[in-house]
């Protein structure tokens, strides 16, 4: 099984590389894991091939067959409480918050004010 810091799920590749080359530049000795393939995500998560201390999931992913709320869902069946899992989502807080399923994560963030850089460094503080 790999163990990572943190695990970024979200289908836009751009934002993925991007995160993978901020975390290895300011934080280089944390392990961190992008998807883009709901499929290669599932699978290890089903198998237990990956833990993360920390997951962070892109609610809206219209390239993938699942939504983060789905995924966080996943996770915590796999994980209970020993992870922390977050949200990150260009929806507006009212319609995240109205979601039932927000109850899978331990926060929030919003593209629309919360960078990827900002995201890591509450993440790892």
């Amino acid at each position: 099984m790999e163990v990572y810091d943190v695990i970024y799920v979200d289908d836009e590749d751009t934002l993925t590389s991007l995160f993978n080359r901020l975390s290895q530049t300011i934080y280089p000795g944390k392990r961190v894991r992008t998807y883009t393939d709901i499929g290669d995500l599932l699978d290890d998560l089903r198998n237990r091939r990956v833990v993360a201390r920390n997951w962070l999931v892109d609610i809206m992913m219209r390239k993938m067959d699942i939504n983060g709320y789905q995924i966080a869902e996943e996770v915590r069946k796999k994980y209970g409480n020993k992870v922390r899992v977050y949200y990150y989502t260009a929806l507006n807080e009212a319609a995240v918050k109205t979601n039932p399923s927000v109850k899978y994560a331990n926060g929030v963030f919003y593209k629309c004010q919360d960078t990827p850089m900002d995201v890591l460094e509450r993440i790892f503080r």
